[in-house]
């Protein structure tokens, strides 16, 4: 028994890890400024097919799946409770970005060898 425990514990331990991209700066009634700032994993050129791509993996993101063929852009998602008794206005107040050269790489195709994933990457035709 202790040792499911201690497998859970670990499972739990390594899958909720504090959210350091964004803080909530201020909250009143009628106002919430929030900061993010992406933390990038992997910015790194790979070659696939002959064709350099990027990767482009952000820290507590993920990727559309269903759109296979299309550049694998990280969302983040984050949930912010706001009241919606007049309804809302969302302006970005500041930014700053670095823009990096190169295509993202695709969303793979996943297929199953052997009981095993396979990644098949090819770019679809509506790729931008």
């Amino acid at each position: 028994m202790t040792k499911y425990f201690l497998i859970v514990f670990l499972f739990l331990y390594i899958h909720v890890q504090a959210q350091d991209d964004f803080k909530i700066i201020s909250s009143s009634p009628n106002k919430l400024v929030v900061e993010y700032t992406p933390n990038y994993l992997d910015t790194t050129l790979t070659k696939i097919n002959s064709e350099t791509y990027r990767n482009l993996i952000l820290k507590h993101s993920s990727t559309l799946e269903d759109s296979v063929g299309m550049p694998a852009l990280p969302q983040r998602i984050f949930n912010v409770g706001v009241p919606n008794e007049f309804g809302n206005n969302i302006q970005i107040l500041n930014s700053s970005f670095k823009t990096l050269k190169g295509n993202i790489k695709p969303t793979p195709n996943v297929k199953k060898v052997n009981e095993l994933p396979q990644f098949i990457y090819t770019k679809s035709a509506e790729y931008y």
